[in-house]
């Protein structure tokens, strides 16, 4: 099974056959929404955005009439033209050009080609030449069923607290919350021989919590929410709610069921139906919430927290 991957995002160049008019330099990838960078890789479906900044290094000025279009490989369900974000670019001026992209859904590795178009419809790459801009990403390997799993995307997860808008994905315990990837971890229901987990500590307040806000996807009636909720082991004065909640694209906001959990040896498996969200493309949340205890043991786990698709 593939844990790991890589997303490589770059242009070079050669000789332009255009002449010293239309001509780009390839600046920098810019992360605008899900944070995929070099050596990560993305859940099938995942929906993302892709720019490059890129430098008008010609001696004309782009046009309304420029844009970028799609020019080979794997397309990934951008549109076949994308217009400039300026009227006008002049000689010199550098300019992020943005395409929205979806991860295939089939495990492996993929990369598509973009390139500008002037006003006669001429293309025209970076470096002087004709080489294009690209995208090149990989694809999860996910169990059969599976179509999004959360721990391996928990890095490109946002994730935040009362006291913190920004936490990193492999945290320190520390009173502002965190967050991280347990390897063999002890649980409050099994000490040994466990599959990695999410261990999740809100901020040590009576209100305190944290939320990781997932790359989005689009949802299909009968796709379920699975997963294992729990305190970890020897946090006898852990009580929390654990929540799955969402937002969809036009910034509506909601939450399933909440599910109370505390230190008695026992974790809970927890499914969602999430077909009332068919059709939708959603950013899922995961939230973990002080609910009484002690909160310096209000730490908590997600095992194996997944979407599952039956056909």
């Amino acid at each position: 099974m593939l844990f790991g991957g890589m997303l490589i995002l770059s242009a070079c160049g050669s000789e332009s056959p255009l002449g010293n008019c239309d001509q780009a330099r390839f600046v920098e990838d810019v992360i605008v929404d899900v944070p995929v960078e070099a050596g990560t890789a993305v859940n099938p479906g995942t929906h993302f955005t892709k720019t490059w900044r890129v430098e008008n290094s010609g001696s004309c000025t782009w046009t309304s009439e420029y844009a970028l279009v799609y020019a080979g490989g794997e397309q990934m369900a951008s549109p076949a033209e994308a217009a400039l974000p300026e009227q006008e670019v002049a000689p010199g001026e550098v300019i992020d050009i943005a395409v929205p992209l979806v991860a295939p859904m089939a495990a492996g590795t993929y990369s598509g080609e973009w390139l500008l178009r002037n006003a006669a419809g001429e293309t025209f790459g970076v470096g002087g030449g004709a080489e294009p801009l690209t995208a090149s990403l990989e694809v999860f390997d996910l169990p059969e069923g599976v179509i999004y799993d959360f721990s391996e995307a928990h890095c490109q997860a946002i994730w935040n607290t009362d006291e913190a808008t920004y936490l990193p994905c492999n945290g320190e315990p520390g009173n502002i919350g965190f967050v991280n990837l347990l390897e063999n971890p002890a649980l409050e229901s099994s000490t040994r021989g466990n599959p990695p987990v999410l261990n999740v500590h809100p901020n040590q307040s009576d209100s305190g919590f944290i939320k990781g806000y997932f790359p989005p996807i689009t949802v299909q009636a009968g796709d379920t929410f699975q997963a294992t909720v729990g305190c970890m082991d020897q946090q006898e004065g852990c009580s929390l709610i654990f929540g799955l909640g969402y937002e969809l694209e036009d910034g509506t906001t909601g939450g399933f069921d909440e599910w109370p959990e505390v230190y008695d040896e026992t974790s809970h498996e927890v499914s969602v139906d999430l077909s009332p969200l068919a059709g939708e493309t959603v950013k899922f949340i995961l939230e973990t919430s002080v609910n009484g205890g002690r909160t310096l043991e209000a730490n908590g786990f997600w095992l194996d927290a997944r979407i599952e698709r039956s056909k």
